[in-house]
């Protein structure tokens, strides 16, 4: 696989690096204002870990979650990603791009969890713009198995659910009584603490759990509201060929291969399904 680097970038407020051909498009405008939606009871953290080649099976990408959940709100985002934004937000993202592969790049979508209006709130960059699509909290169907497991010293039950395409074991435990989970997994007797998929494809598995109370934020940005569907179809066309997709956003960009010569977009095709792999 060959490395590329950004040898001219022509819109002075963002910063790009290329990394293997993955891109990482941070702002380095003034941070947005954040809007404070509640206040927590209780945060977890999650080991996520996914495929993206499934003919390479035991080769997975990682990220550190956070579930923050409150009254009236719950926020599920990177721990990476969270880090790589504070620090571009203090002005310091020349420090990212002078050793970078110090950093380590998380997920880039946040999910809400709106309790009274019962609904998703999901938003993403993808390039230089922000997306948001609203839903209403999945049914998930839940079937409540008597299988058992101990995790972080605490008793669990097992559930199972078929969910948009994916068949899912989850691990709940009844003796902390909040319907919380990680992604959009909800809805059981308990807090959720691991989630897998049938083909092991996408797994999230708790870590730590504290009582603390910090705030539930949004940041207020400017969004381009969309649905599920069409941000999935946006979505792989950005993870397709990002540079053609942010040329396409009017990012202006020159890109070269290491050895100088002019490096030329291609169409990668994704070799794994979306974690929804069926959308109604």
């Amino acid at each position: 696989m060959k490395k590329i680097f950004v040898l001219s970038f022509l819109l002075s407020c963002f910063v790009i690096s290329v990394q293997a051909q993955e891109i990482h498009l941070f702002s380095n405008k003034a941070p947005a204002k954040n809007e404070v939606l509640d206040s927590t009871i209780m945060e977890c953290t999650y080991d996520y870990s996914y495929r993206q080649d499934t003919t390479k099976k035991e080769v997975y990408k990682t990220d550190r979650m956070v579930l923050r959940i409150g009254r009236k709100f719950s926020s599920f985002y990177s721990y990476n990603k969270a880090i790589i934004d504070s620090i571009v937000a203090s002005g310091n993202a020349d420090a990212i791009m002078s050793d970078i592969s110090k950093y380590k790049f998380g997920v880039s979508y946040r999910i809400f969890k709106d309790k009274a209006e019962d609904k998703i709130i999901y938003t993403d960059a993808l390039g230089p713009a922000n997306y948001k699509y609203e839903e209403p909290v999945p049914k998930f169907g839940w079937e409540i198995k008597s299988d058992t497991l101990r995790i972080l010293g605490y008793i669990c039950h097992m559930a199972t659910c078929d969910f948009r395409g994916r068949k899912y074991t989850v691990w709940y435990c009844p003796s902390i009584p909040l319907p919380e989970g990680p992604w959009k997994f909800c809805g059981l007797p308990g807090l959720i603490f691991k989630v897998s998929d049938n083909n092991g494809d996408y797994i999230f598995s708790i870590s730590g759990i504290k009582k603390v109370c910090k705030p539930i934020t949004s940041e207020k940005k400017q969004y381009i509201k969309t649905t599920l569907a069409k941000y999935l179809k946006t979505y792989r066309r950005y993870n397709e060929n990002p540079i053609a997709f942010m040329r396409a956003s009017g990012v202006k960009i020159i890109v070269k291969n290491m050895d100088g010569t002019q490096y030329e977009a291609k169409v990668r095709k994704m070799k794994y399904d979306f974690i929804e792999k069926e959308i109604k």
